[in-house]
């Protein structure tokens, strides 16, 4: 029974609680729907009707459509118009200008004019900004005459535009538009805060590449500063009412000087991953954008144009180049390397990017070279991704080049041994032994050559890098002598065609010594081993080569192989990036070869 109570006393609270949410959204939506207030919680775009005229001429319908086709370069505008929504007295008027002077008048009396219609574009007061007046109270009565001027020739054909679809009604206080209009440019601020950050970095990891004399130091000091150049431009192209600077002149040029050496420097970075004609051409094109923008900052500061009004040439010129590095480009992708081909293509799609947006594809009041901003933001979190990733990898490369290392020094004890094994030095000193009591010349010659065999491997214990091939045929032939003392009828010869190369020491000996031990000994009498060096196009080459019994060559993959070949081939590889092949056929003899890539021959 008393479980029954309560449940249904829950019920009734949940009745009691549904029923009170239901009445609070009901009367939340009527008293919202049904108010009358003019000022929002958010600015109120204002919409009107009315007409307009250009340069003084015929009066014409103003609505959505001829807003849309209205140019800021045909002419001044005067548009006399009604709002559809009342601005109180005290409310402001918000309006955003793209470098033109406003004069606003409600029912004939003047309320307010900017410094431009009398002093012109050279005044402080140019430059893309948010302004506002205070309402003396308009009604949709009231005739509101707006008078807008261009004082440009270029750059801001959109500007009438911008004024009128951008004109709020909002409350008396300063921080209410630019905390509306926070959500359009804050995120570019960050993404240009950022891409500044990283660019600083690049020049630092310049700097640093610098000072160890590293060849692509200016490389990446040239990423570095066009991305400072593009994080610049981000952050300055926003709309929102807190600008990086108070200073309107400070906005203006910074923005524009940004794109202009932003793409200069797209420029230069295309010419260095190119080859032949095309370098030449892209890299001639590069210098002479430089050398305009040069021309137009030097124009600017003589007082003879603002940087505002040399877009036009500027954009012929820009729209030019890009189109002569895609040309420059696609010729050069088909000879690329697969690294350098990423680049191209990455250039391709910059290049492209900025042609259109040059055509004004995708500006607006809250956004202009839109395209190259997102391909160029792609692109840097894809380079970024890249570059984390071979970050990781040369991490994993210097782990196992130490590990390669440590195995590298107990290689070379392990050479040692192999090769300087008992029954090799028995056999030798009863050789020096017979020759003492018999020809004692002869026994001073076997110790010369055994003394320096052993100097030549005991030094492999502290060695650590490569070794002129001559060094090590010294050591051979030392080897070669002692063996030729015992072993009277074998043939050894040597052509040594080059020697300007390096490799690992010990690495030939053991060749010379397996050709011997394995190849000459297995024949009834005599024998002959061909040792000979020489280079092709790509590589320096050794060569081992005998006459011998021969063997199996797929019987040595069973893990037997001698520890002194084994050594070899590792060495070789980790050392000088080469290979050892060995080829036999048996009762013909066998050929061992070191090939050694010239490219990376220490």
């Amino acid at each position: 029974m008393e479980k029954e109570v309560e449940r249904r006393k829950k019920k009734t609270e949940f009745a009691i609680t549904a029923v009170l949410i239901i009445l609070a959204v009901i009367c939340l939506t009527v008293m919202t729907v049904g108010s009358n207030q003019s000022i929002a919680s958010i600015p109120i775009k204002e919409s009107f009707n009315g007409e307009y005229s250009l340069d003084g001429g015929q009066w014409r319908p103003l609505n959505e459509e001829a807003i849309s086709e209205l140019s800021a370069l045909d002419g001044e505008l005067t548009v006399r118009v009604h709002f559809d929504y009342e601005a109180e007295q005290g409310t402001r008027l918000n309006f955003y200008l793209n470098h033109i002077g406003y004069r606003i008048s409600v029912n004939g009396e003047l309320c307010m004019e900017s410094t431009m219609m009398e002093i012109g574009f050279l005044n402080d007061m140019c430059g893309s900004r948010w302004e506002n007046i205070f309402s003396p109270g308009i009604t949709p009565e009231d005739e509101v005459e707006i008078t807008l001027v261009n004082p440009h020739r270029y750059g801001n054909e959109s500007a009438y535009r911008d004024f009128l679809d951008t004109l709020y009604i909002g409350p008396d206080y300063d921080g209410f538009m630019s905390g509306y209009m926070k959500q359009f440019g804050q995120p570019l601020r960050m993404a240009g805060l950022i891409a500044i950050i990283a660019a600083i970095m690049l020049m630092g990891a310049a700097a640093a590449a610098a000072v160890s004399h590293l060849p692509a130091s200016t490389s990446i000091f040239r990423y570095g500063v066009m991305t400072f150049f593009a994080g610049g431009y981000t952050m300055l192209d926003t709309v929102d009412v807190s600008f990086v600077s108070s200073k309107i002149v400070f906005n203006t040029y910074g923005k524009g000087l940004c794109i202009m050496l932003f793409a200069v420097l797209v420029c230069m970075c295309v010419s260095e991953r190119l080859t032949g004609a095309r370098q030449k051409t892209a890299k001639t094109a590069a210098y002479m954008g430089a050398a305009a923008v040069c021309i137009m900052i030097f124009i600017s500061l003589s007082g003879i144009s603002a940087i505002y009004d040399m877009y036009l040439p500027w954009t012929v010129m820009q729209a030019t180049l890009s189109m002569i590095m895609i040309f420059c480009c696609i010729g050069q992708i088909r000879e690329a390397d697969k690294k350098d081909r990423y680049f191209i293509i990455s250039f391709i799609l910059l290049h492209s990017a900025l042609l259109l947006d040059l055509a004004g594809i995708g500006a607006s009041i809250y956004s202009h070279f839109t395209v190259t901003k997102i391909v160029f933001a792609i692109l840097f979190i894809l380079h970024a991704g890249a570059m984390a990733k071979n970050i990781i990898v040369n991490y994993k490369t210097a782990y196992r080049a130490e590990i390669l290392e440590k195995e590298l020094e107990e290689s070379r004890i392990s050479i040692m041994l192999s090769q300087i094994q008992p029954h090799f030095i028995y056999n030798t000193l009863g050789t020096i032994h017979h020759f003492c009591m018999n020809s004692p010349e002869k026994a001073a010659e076997l110790v010369d050559d055994f003394s320096m065999y052993l100097r030549g491997n005991f030094s492999e214990l502290d060695n650590r890098e490569p070794i002129p091939v001559s060094r090590e045929m010294d050591h051979v032939k030392h080897y070669v002598n002692i063996e030729k003392v015992r072993f009277p009828d074998i043939e050894i010869d040597f052509s040594l065609n080059s020697e300007d190369f390096m490799l690992p020491a010990l690495s030939v000996q053991p060749l010379v010594e397996n050709a011997i031990k394995h190849g000459l000994m297995g024949l009834e009498k005599g024998g002959r081993v061909e040792i000979s060096t020489y280079e092709t196009e790509k590589a320096y080459c050794v060569c081992v080569k005998d006459n011998g019994v021969g063997f199996d060559v797929s019987a040595v993959h069973d893990g037997r192989k001698h520890v002194g070949i084994q050594n070899t081939e590792r060495r070789i590889e980790a050392m000088c990036g080469g290979n050892l092949k060995v080829e036999s056929i048996v009762g013909k003899g066998t050929t061992a070869l070191i090939s050694i890539p010239k490219e990376d021959v220490k």
